[in-house]
């Protein structure tokens, strides 16, 4: 199972893993966003681009862009038999998953870190590397696209989704040597029980 469409062409290899993953989702959607305009706003010169920057990049586009940390596999599957390609974060990078293969049981991807671009990845080995990165997930789409996640998927992105963002924020707002209360506070979420060190 592949997605038809993303295809588009990459603008910047390694280090710029972000705009081009991002740009890839974008433009899969009719968007002309291109890697080098959303590098060119949120890539940082050597420090790469951080999480809320890439959100808030994509949300002043138009977007939805929506985080389900603790996902899995199916979820990835299920994202795309919904025609939603899929950006997923591992140690130090990201990466789009375009489509499967269940008999050779790996994910097809689109990751600029590989001389191919395009490349089968091990399943088993995959998730491994997504574990440390709280096996999340991000959906980049059109808002008027949402009633096509299925559903409970969409029930976890309402849930978690703000509060994942909020755990990333309190870095960007938190006084020297310090954090920011009110940021993990939100990212606790009502019950307390989504970042479980909080």
């Amino acid at each position: 199972v592949v997605l038809p469409g993303v295809d588009k062409r990459i603008e910047y290899k390694g280090g710029y893993c972000v705009a081009n993953s991002l740009a890839l989702v974008m433009r899969y959607w009719g968007s002309d966003a291109t890697a080098r305009g959303i590098d060119q706003q949120i890539t940082g010169l050597g420090s790469g681009t951080f999480i809320v920057n890439q959100s808030w990049y994509a949300e002043q586009a138009g977007f939805r862009h929506d985080f389900l940390p603790m996902a899995d596999p199916e979820d990835i599957k299920n994202c795309i038999n919904a025609g939603f390609p899929v950006l997923v974060y591992v140690p130090a990078h990201v990466f789009a998953i375009v489509g499967y293969d269940e008999a050779l049981e790996t994910f097809v991807t689109y990751d600029v870190a590989t001389h191919d671009v395009w490349v089968e990845y091990i399943q088993k080995d995959f998730v491994q590397a997504w574990k440390r990165q709280a096996t999340t997930l991000v959906l980049a789409y059109p808002p008027e696209k949402e009633s096509q996640i299925p559903d409970q998927i969409r029930r976890r992105l309402k849930s978690f989704s703000d509060n994942y963002l909020h755990f990333h924020l309190y870095y960007f707002d938190a006084p020297q040597d310090s954090i920011s209360v009110p940021h993990l506070l939100k990212a606790a979420g009502d019950s307390g029980e989504f970042f479980f060190p909080l």
